[in-house]
């Protein structure tokens, strides 16, 4: 909060490390799933923010997320002992086999990020009832994670133009792998 009001800026990623690797890449790429992920817009009320949303694509892609389950002992030294938190979380490779810390090893795909313009959190009046009552909240909330959606559903449509040959063959393998049911 103290980079908000000294004029600065603040990242937040809701959902983080345990949506990414709870969600299935192959039956949901590019969800966002932030039921109960309410505290960055708080913050964002509370400071007065501009809300900018990241979409960062290729990051479903960077890794092969198999059905296999990662086995728990694997889980709790990854997590420093708390392995009831990624409980569920399938086991991923990377380019070079099972990568144990996200970013180690990624495959050979284009990332882009696509930042977008702020995002309205409705006028002085609005965004003061968002901050006293749940309900205002809770209706700001869908409407946020819905544009936010909606703008990594765009940059993930979009990402063609962008790609290489090395990018798509990627992307295509991992498909099949998928389908195949790996």
């Amino acid at each position: 909060m103290a980079a908000l009001r000294e004029g600065g800026f603040l990242m937040l990623y809701p959902g983080a490390n345990r949506e990414a690797a709870l969600r299935s890449y192959r039956d949901d790429p590019y969800h966002l799933d932030w039921s109960g992920r309410k505290g960055f817009l708080r913050v964002a009320l509370e400071a007065d923010a501009d809300l900018l949303f990241v979409a960062a694509v290729g990051i479903d892609e960077a890794y092969y997320q198999s059905r296999l389950p990662t086995p728990q002992a694997l889980v709790r030294y990854a997590t420093g002992g708390d392995g009831e938190r990624y409980r569920g979380a399938r086991l991923a490779f990377g380019l070079l086999g099972p990568h144990l810390v996200p970013g180690v090893c990624p495959l050979p795909v284009r990332i882009t990020h696509v930042v977008s313009e702020p995002i309205s959190l409705g006028s002085a009046s609005e965004r003061a009832a968002a901050k006293s009552d749940a309900r205002t909240l809770g209706r700001l909330h869908r409407k946020v994670w819905r544009r936010c959606q909606a703008l990594l559903d765009e940059a993930v449509g979009g990402r063609e133009p962008e790609s290489d040959w090395l990018d798509r063959t990627v992307r295509r393998t991992q498909s099949l792998l998928q389908r195949i049911g790996v």
